[in-house]
């Protein structure tokens, strides 16, 4: 991995209370570094259930919320104040977005001009 590579490590599990010798450390990338790293020409829908770090997704996914507008489908029930603070995320990177909460689950989508 380069040293301007925007990648990190993760630990697999660090929030489950799992013994060191079951994680799995992998490699992450936010979705702003991998569209323009790969010269990704649009995006249209992003559908997480990543088990609390929708939040953390969504900061990592303003640029494509803006210029793309994808359609979302984001499970909200990890964390108590997930439904106000991940719409909250999505209308500061793109505010046309129409967002509608169903069972646990956001769904966002921006209007057709």
């Amino acid at each position: 991995i380069g040293e301007n590579e925007s990648y990190c490590n993760h630990l697999v599990g660090e929030n489950n209370n799992l013994k060191k010798e079951n994680m799995l450390e992998v490699n992450i990338i936010t979705i702003d570094d991998f569209v323009k790293k790969y010269n990704i020409e649009r995006v249209d829908y992003i559908k997480a259930d990543i088990e609390g770090e929708e939040r953390n997704m969504l900061r990592g996914a303003k640029d494509p919320l803006k210029k793309f507008a994808p359609k979302l489908s984001i499970c909200e029930y990890h964390l108590p104040d997930d439904p106000e603070v991940l719409e909250q995320i999505i209308l500061e990177a793109n505010p046309k977005y129409i967002i509608r909460h169903n069972y646990m689950k956001l769904y966002a989508y921006v209007p057709s001009e």
